[in-house]
């Protein structure tokens, strides 16, 4: 049985200089609430991964203490934004995975999280809609063939505990449920996941946060990204998996629907906590460092950089407003 620490504060206070061009005047506070329990190794941990995303940005050393209450309280000098604020502690795991389909996501209303239950609790919840469901063809994911309204009912911890094939073939599953599972998916299986109008079929990860040995914000041409350098180990399955999606090759080819976007290649799908972050066609082999590039600033992509420089927080945590004083 696992002993767990709880009915704690975390006071995070970060001192030290700022990156020039930061508002160096007051101070921004924010509180983060933990995401259900955490043992005493995990909140070490998220500690010293806090420490060092914060050291990257230049926001100086963090001094850490337990309180009773269950938040964690972060002051920065300067006003630094809410955004780059809680881009600091967000878990951070990146996979990278070979889009086999994608599909436009069908829009649908707020979800909630759901807390612990069973897959077989949830296919009796759906009674025939699950039988249903083993029947659709992935052809037709994203067609009105494909709508099963009981599934529209499912929290996002119903829909993690349903087959990877059943999240991306029935229209009703949305992205928004699929953005509140409360559980992290598996990088050694399938998965799928959403960007910002798209629903994703994808493969196993061949890259994950602990393959990365250097991530770096920079501009290039004018445009904002971050690019990933890999351990030696794990630069050959970043280049196989290229390959792969460059000549579509493989166990797993993508669909002709998915090559069509590229003209005949597969993309690759860079997740970060679970969110489709980017999916760029691959033009060809890379035998290099990855970039991500896509509507960043500055600051966004040092966040981004900080971010995924560490590994994944092992506690999510859930923000308050930021105040700046």
């Amino acid at each position: 049985m696992r002993r767990y620490a709880a009915g704690f504060l975390l006071l995070v206070v970060l001192s030290g200089c700022t990156r020039t061009g930061a508002d160096q005047s007051g101070e921004t506070v924010v509180k983060f609430t933990v995401d259900g329990q955490a043992t005493g190794e995990q909140l070490d941990a998220t500690v010293k991964l806090l420490d060092q995303r914060a050291q990257q940005l230049g926001w100086g050393r963090p001094t850490v203490t337990k309180i009773d209450g269950g938040t964690i309280e972060l002051r920065v000098p300067g006003h630094h934004g809410g955004t780059q604020i809680a881009g600091l502690v967000q878990p951070g795991r990146l996979t990278m995975r070979k889009v086999l389909d994608v599909v436009p996501a069908k829009p649908g209303g707020a979800a909630e999280p759901g807390g612990r239950t069973t897959a077989d609790t949830v296919r009796e919840k759906l009674a025939g809609a699950m039988a249903a469901a083993a029947a659709l063809s992935p052809d037709t994911a994203g067609n009105p063939a494909n709508d099963l309204p009981p599934f529209a009912t499912l929290t996002g911890a119903e829909v993690a505990t349903l087959p990877p094939r059943v999240q991306f073939v029935v229209n009703d599953v949305t992205c928004a449920q699929l953005g509140v599972r409360p559980q992290a998916t598996d990088p050694a299986a399938p998965a799928v996941a959403c960007g910002d109008l798209e629903k994703y079929s994808l493969s196993a990860a061949a890259v994950t946060s602990a393959d990365v040995a250097k991530a770096e914000a920079r501009q290039d041409n004018g445009v904002w990204g971050v690019l990933l350098s890999f351990t030696p180990e794990s630069q050959s399955r970043w280049t196989e998996l290229t390959r792969q999606a460059f000549g579509n090759t493989g166990d797993q080819p993508c669909t002709e629907r998915a090559a069509a976007v590229g003209g005949g290649n597969c993309a690759v799908a860079i997740l970060v906590d679970d969110d489709v972050i980017s999916a760029p066609t691959v033009q060809g082999v890379i035998t290099g460092p990855a970039q991500i590039v896509g509507g960043y600033d500055e600051a966004g992509a040092r966040v981004l950089a900080a971010e995924l420089s560490t590994a994944a927080l092992p506690v999510r945590l859930l923000p308050g407003p930021a105040e700046e004083r």
